[in-house]
């Protein structure tokens, strides 16, 4: 089982995924994404808004920092809600 927890920061939103997660998956989503290949449902707008994505961590605990000025908490937990990772 993974958990996901969505928080706003200082200058976007990090994304902290626990339990059973490969990072090399999440940093393969995050890469389809920076592509235009998002398999989460994005909403076009949220991408637009996304200055930077980067995944730090190690497997079992992997965070997506998300940054940009008008990145919304609601929007991302949304996308992340839709986000094949761990499905």
């Amino acid at each position: 089982m993974i958990e996901k927890n969505v928080n706003k920061t200082d200058n976007g939103v990090d994304i902290e995924f626990t339990g059973e997660v490969n990072k090399t998956d999440v940093q393969n989503m995050v890469n389809d994404c920076s592509s235009g290949q998002c398999s989460c449902n994005c909403d076009p707008s949220l991408l637009n808004k996304i200055k930077e994505m980067s995944v730090n961590g190690i497997d079992g605990k992997v965070t997506i920092s998300l940054k940009g000025q008008e990145i919304e908490l609601s929007e991302v937990q949304n996308a992340v809600n839709n986000c094949n990772i761990g499905c």
